[in-house]
């Protein structure tokens, strides 16, 4: 039987259900003293019934990750809603703070589905702070939810059939999903005690008050002690010189939350009071349009576009959405001549509007402008960049843009069928054009997942970048980004370059000491495309596709220095390369290392525990639903397609291989607590010498042995535990750097030992920032945070 007649056989039970409670005199939906909640949960599928209404339903789909509702204690109705797709890197966190804006006596409800258990660890410790602390219990592939009022929680797991950890599993295997559904009928005392607070009973806020009594979530607005007062959020930005009036689109969907953020950003950013705001949404959501009255913003609002899952039909919707919400605030306001354009999952730089306002005129002087840019895909912290200053290349312009009338002229056509943003990179090839960005970015994307971009991309890339963190960053450079003056800088920066190579992944990152002369800029030359990913990898560089080059020049500024990449022969700069020159040592085995060196880095950045559901050793165990074992997902090598995909490293069932003796460790006790950076290997089998498939020998008919390793994990995992070498998806490489070395491939070897001692360079908070530092309530991020001066 398939997951649908499962979960129709619990449909029927949860029927009977009901009926027993009715007749034995229960409180049912006609109890007003009483709220009835019902909710069926299987392997594709979560459904909601409050007092025999249905208020949610996913549908048939796996992929919902996590979901979390907020009930009215009293009235039963939903006032907050949001789905997490824990199936990705980093939205744990994400789920961890929307639990603690959520008022104490709400009655939530928090459900998983399968495949949003694989980066739920994130946020156990939140859920079990909530009362749910089932969710440190759940395995891998497997459905759970949890019911909580104030004094009471019920919670529900839809198990999934055991595995054998103690052979080599398929990845389909282990993400195999339960056949069986489960159902849940509580009922609850509805109770009086949401939050009355002084300033409710104020005429003026009667607004904001019910809005505060409609939806929950909002916790700055709706707080008792000294709330942001929406009608006057805008009133205390500092001003800025205003050298024309440029209106701000901010572009919207489905996501409240999102747009709730960005509105608590721009009331603090300079310059906010004096712009004027349109938030332009394509879908019916009454909290984002109640939210945006509360903010005193106009509001555009468009018939919904059909939603799908087509990647080229989305990314034509998205160009056809941003096409009308410019045209809508062109006409809104006749007499500008340039809007910027915002989506809502940015978090933005305090001068934000006035990097834009400083940067407009060059829309004006230079024709061969198409836009200006916030955002800067080479903009890291600790590398020493100017917020000063501003280059100009090829790119499509992203995270909050600026742009004239005539950006409406270059839009891509119907018959394109593919991204906008594209189409614009391929218009200023053919028109001769580029856009303006700041050498240090002024926006960060914060979503963990979108149309163009994945949850391992923004885990792996875009939360390490950095921004602006300076209100008055005033632009030093704009008449040097002229086109013809730029490009005579750049042939005169490039003339006293010294032509670097790579010869190591050692010289990566922030140790720019590839020539024993001293001082830049530097320049290196690239031939071919794994020249280019190799140098991309090593600095960090956005390696999707080739942007914000200029003649084929791409500018970087690696420890302070200029390092300049030439792609040859395109650009006419290579007329300087040296004869005989080589970007990167012409090695298979360096190259292989480079790629070595990206994994290693990912890996570290994504690795999560999980668990697997084994067989039980006791009764106890198993109803305790204790029978787990502790894993770790990685990233590896798909030998087979050579592609970048996640790994299992899964546990030994026993504490510590035999081989691992406090003789063999040279005194040093097995079982200790130690630091995962700092592991010891256990001592490799006799036998055989084994090669390991790689990039350049994919097709080894042999596998890697299974070696096991003592592990300290971190809390609240307990103690020492031995997992795996070998990831247990059939023909790949668990690259995980904690792993023993001596069994990676020989070319990965050294990077793995480079990738756990890489460091962040220093930075100073209140000159750039990121994500991290901007989640973290870092207190010179002061004007930045969710909370009231």
């Amino acid at each position: 039987m398939d997951a649908s007649g499962h979960w129709l056989i619990s449909l029927c039970a949860l029927i009977c259900l009901r009926l027993s409670s009715l007749v034995s005199g229960g409180g049912g939906s006609e109890d007003n003293s009483y709220l009835g909640i019902d909710l069926l949960l299987s392997s594709n599928r979560f459904s909601l019934w409050i007092n025999d209404t249905m208020v949610y339903d996913t549908g048939h789909s796996r992929d919902s990750g996590t979901i979390v509702l907020a009930i009215h204690e009293k009235e039963g109705f939903v006032v907050a809603s949001r789905s997490f797709p824990t199936f990705n890197p980093s939205e744990g966190q994400v789920l961890q703070r929307f639990l603690k804006s959520i008022q104490p006596s709400r009655i939530v409800i928090v459900a998983t589905m399968p495949e949003g258990t694989r980066y739920l660890a994130e946020a156990e410790s939140a859920l079990a702070e909530r009362g749910c602390k089932g969710a440190s219990l759940l395995a891998i592939g497997e459905a759970w939810a949890c019911v909580l009022s104030v004094h009471q929680v019920w919670e529900v797991v839809v198990t999934r059939p055991v595995l054998s950890t103690e052979e080599k599993l398929a990845h389909w295997e282990v993400m195999a999903l339960p056949q069986q559904s489960s159902a849940l009928s509580v009922h609850i005392p509805s109770r009086n005690t949401g939050t009355e607070c002084d300033w409710h009973h104020r005429a003026d806020l009667k607004a904001q008050r019910d809005f505060c009594r409609k939806y929950d979530g909002f916790p700055e607005i709706c707080r008792c002690s000294r709330p942001i007062l929406s009608n006057l959020a805008f009133a205390k930005a500092e001003n800025m010189e205003i050298r024309e009036t440029i209106p701000c689109v901010i572009v919207t969907s489905k996501h409240p939350y999102n747009i709730y953020r960005l509105l608590l950003q721009l009331m603090r950013i300079k310059g906010s009071q004096q712009t004027p705001f349109v938030v332009h949404l394509e879908v019916d959501v009454p909290a984002t349009e109640e939210l945006i009255k509360l903010f005193n913003l106009s509001l555009s609002k468009r018939e919904a576009l059909q939603q799908t899952s087509d990647l080229s039909a989305a990314t034509s919707a998205i160009a056809n959405v941003t096409y009308h919400a410019i045209s809508e605030t062109f006409a809104r306001f006749p007499e500008a001549n340039k809007i910027i354009i915002l989506e809502d999952d940015l978090i933005l730089s305090p001068d934000f509007l006035w990097y834009f306002q400083q940067t407009s005129s060059i829309l004006d002087d230079d024709p061969t402008v198409m836009a200006v840019s916030a955002h800067h895909s080479q903009s890291f912290p600790g590398r020493s960049l100017d917020p000063t200053r501003v280059l100009r290349g090829r790119a499509p312009p992203q995270w909050g843009w600026m742009a004239s009338r005539k950006i409406l002229q270059k839009w891509m056509p119907s018959s394109w069928g593919g991204d906008w943003d594209y189409w614009l990179m391929e218009k200023q090839k053919i028109d001769g054009m580029e856009i303006v960005f700041p050498e240090l970015s002024r926006s960060l994307h914060a979503g963990s997942a979108g149309t163009h971009i994945t949850g391992l991309e923004q885990a792996t890339f875009y939360n390490l970048q950095a921004a602006n963190g300076q209100r008055n960053a005033n632009i030093s450079n704009l008449p040097e980004v002229r086109k013809e003056v730029y490009a005579s800088k750049l042939r005169e920066d490039i003339s006293v370059a010294v032509a670097v190579s790579l010869i190591s992944p050692s010289h990566c990152e922030n140790q720019l000491q590839l020539h024993p002369v001293q001082g830049g800029p530097f320049i290196i030359y690239v031939n071919n495309r794994p020249e280019w990913y190799a140098v991309m990898i090593c600095f960090r560089g956005f390696m999707s596709d080739v942007r914000e080059e200029f003649e084929y020049v791409q500018q970087l500024t690696i420890a302070g220095e200029k390092l300049f990449v030439v792609k040859c022969p395109e650009s006419p700069h290579c007329v300087r390369m040296p004869s005989g020159y080589v970007a990167v040592t012409n090695d298979d085995d360096i190259i292989e290392a480079f790629w070595g060196l990206n994994l290693f880095r990912s890996s570290r950045l994504v690795r999560t525990p999980f668990k697997i559901r084994r067989k039980p050793q006791r009764l106890i165990e198993e109803v305790e639903l204790q029978n787990v074992d502790l894993g770790y997902t990685t990233l590896s090598l798909d030998t087979s397609d050579l592609i970048s995909d996640e790994a299992f490293v899964l546990p030994l069932i026993n504490s510590a291989p035999e081989s691992v003796t406090s003789e063999n460790q040279g005194g040093r006790v097995p079982d200790s607590v130690r630091n995962p950076d700092k592991e010891y290997d256990a001592d490799v089998p006799e036998g055989p010498a084994v090669e390991i498939p790689s990039v350049l020998s994919p097709n080894l008919s042999s596998t890697p042995r299974v070696i096991a390793k003592s592990y300290s994990p971190a809390a609240p995992y307990g103690s020492s535990l031995s997992y795996y070498l070998s990831c247990i998806t059939v023909q790949c490489i668990a690259s995980d750097p904690l792993l023993p070395v001596h069994q990676l491939p020989k070319t990965h070897r050294a990077t793995a030992v480079m990738s756990q001692e890489e460091k962040q360079s220093p930075y100073d908070t209140s000159v750039e920032f990121t994500l991290r530092d901007y989640f973290s309530d870092n207190i010179t991020l002061k004007w930045l945070s969710n909370t009231d001066d």
